[in-house]
């Protein structure tokens, strides 16, 4: 299959590139980043997107592209908009007039202001609680009213890239390696990590099921960032110290969720359920993360 990665270069864009390699697919990606001066594009003009011969020869696009940043999204809404928004309704305008599928990633943080003890299913209604969560929403929306033919996927915390690692996991990796012996992590909200290499490969084989629809793909198990920190200083075998503190410790401009755990309800009823548990591939990632980070 030929198929177009929009955020190719990004953290969950190289996984899913080499998967697709992997797998035998042809897959053009396109990004800020892209090493190829012609795939460096602004996805977010029509001109460009419709211009672009890649998008004409493939058969799926992969968009994976996002504003990620959630509190530069707070401070700057109509720029989370246009990315996280417009971008994606371009893309699936165009999937649209050339009756192929379109990958959309969304985020579990669409539930924020909807308070529930137990992760979220697809069936819960999302109440979003920042305006990066609203953008992301709005994306949803814009996708299924472009085409039917859709996978909306939704991912909670995220972890991979090695080399790219910027979020969570990579930071507490990167001070227990630094000789830190005191770390805080915030210990009153909950999530559901979801590793890009897991994400990828399940991902694959929704596609390949042509089961159109809204899904959550995570790793299962329910934790907080101080469990998270906790059994990364336990597989080390580090002497080191996780106090749990309260998220007031670390203000920041836009409010996080109190939960962002997902169910990966539809994908189980399917039969398509393939992520393995949040603590065993977190487990897998830092046996990989250590070493990496080690030679820097």
């Amino acid at each position: 299959m030929r198929i177009l990665v929009t955020g190719s270069a990004g953290m969950l864009g190289t996984a899913v590139m080499r998967k697709l390699a992997d797998s035998g697919h042809t897959a053009v990606g396109v990004d800020l980043q892209a090493a190829d001066p012609g795939l460096r594009l602004d996805i977010s003009r029509w001109d460009t997107i419709r211009e672009l011969p890649a998008a004409h020869d493939c058969e799926l696009v992969m968009h994976l592209a996002a504003a990620t940043d959630v509190d530069r999204c707070e401070m700057e809404p109509e720029w989370a908009l246009r990315q996280n928004a417009l971008t994606p309704q371009l893309w699936a305008r165009l999937c649209a007039d050339r009756g192929i599928p379109i990958v959309y990633i969304s985020t579990a943080a669409v539930f924020g202001a909807n308070p529930k003890a137990e992760p979220y299913t697809e069936y819960d209604v999302p109440a979003p609680s920042n305006r990066y969560a609203e953008s992301k929403l709005r994306g949803e929306e814009a996708v299924r009213e472009a085409t039917r033919r859709h996978f909306i996927i939704r991912a909670a915390w995220m972890m991979g890239g090695i080399s790219q690692e910027k979020k969570f996991v990579g930071k507490i990796v990167a001070q227990i390696l630094a000789g830190q012996k005191r770390l805080l992590a915030v210990a009153d909200k909950r999530g559901t990590l979801t590793y890009t290499e897991d994400l990828a490969a399940n991902l694959l084989e929704l596609v390949a099921s042509g089961h159109y629809g809204t899904y959550h793909m995570a790793n299962p198990g329910v934790l907080t960032r101080h469990d998270v920190a906790r059994l990364i200083v336990e597989q080390l075998g580090a002497q080191v110290e996780v106090e749990a503190v309260s998220s007031d410790r670390f203000p920041l401009p836009a409010p996080r969720p109190a939960s962002e755990a997902l169910n990966n309800f539809k994908l189980a009823a399917l039969g398509l359920d393939r992520m393995p548990s949040g603590a065993d591939s977190l487990a897998r990632y830092v046996s990989l993360l250590v070493p990496a980070l080690s030679r820097k």
